[in-house]
């Protein structure tokens, strides 16, 4: 789940969670669940992106958006905010497609 804001600039950003502890877990069960995270979040932003396409088609605009994961921990060094490009970028590596909607292309 992830929500999309405009930040002071105008561009829209998609801003998700990853839940990795709440303090119930011990740093080394945290440690795993964080870099299991970190590992697997690109192949799952794929699926996301790629079973959205129907989104993307009637939102042009937010293929571009900047895509962010909040890490959220307990623990500081888990606790992050990572980039993971944009959806455009999942979908040209899922398929090719370039029948994807370019906002900058349309009138």
């Amino acid at each position: 789940m992830s929500r999309i804001e405009k930040d002071s600039h105008g561009r829209f950003n998609s801003v998700g969670k990853a839940y990795v502890d709440g303090g119930e877990f011990s740093q080394k069960v945290a440690e795993i669940r964080f870099k299991t995270f970190k590992k697997q979040m690109t192949l799952a932003l794929s699926g996301i992106v790629y079973g959205d396409r129907p989104f993307y088609t009637n939102y042009p605009a937010l293929i571009d958006a900047l895509i962010f994961i909040h890490y959220l921990s307990t623990y500081p060094e888990y606790r992050q905010v990572a980039f993971y490009g944009t959806p455009r970028q999942y979908l040209n590596q899922s398929i090719n497609s370039p029948d994807l909607p370019n906002p900058q292309n349309s009138p």
